[in-house]
């Protein structure tokens, strides 16, 4: 509808169906992101690194280590008002990070279980 519009110079047409183009390219880049997106997790006794790649491109946060304080199963979003879950670390003085959402619940609680004890464990 688009383009017919676009080709018949029907500029009321055209300023019409923009929006409706938008909201579609951002549902495809949300489900491109959540089919091939990748996300990595990296504690050392100084820092936890949280790493989401998608075709290349990388976007990478980096909290204190010193800074965590709980490792938590949260809510990363509402899917027709229904929560989905997934894993939150929760740091002192800086924003939460939250990853997982699309994993299966047994992969969740081992991945809560293995932060927990790295978390936990003596260094």
């Amino acid at each position: 509808m688009f383009f017919a519009a676009f080709k018949s110079g029907d500029l009321g047409g055209t300023f019409f169906m923009i929006p409706f183009l938008i909201a579609g390219a951002v549902t495809f880049g949300v489900f491109l992101y959540l089919l091939k997106g990748e996300v990595a997790i990296l504690m050392d006794r100084q820092t936890v690194t949280l790493s989401r790649t998608i075709f290349g491109k990388s976007w990478t946060k980096v909290r204190p280590f010193d800074a965590l304080r709980t490792v938590e199963r949260v809510v990363c979003y509402k899917s027709n008002n229904v929560p989905v879950y997934g894993i939150g670390l929760v740091f002192e003085g800086a924003r939460d990070l939250k990853f997982g959402s699309t994993l299966k619940e047994e992969e969740k609680h081992w991945i809560l279980s293995e932060i927990t004890r790295f978390w936990k464990a003596e260094a």
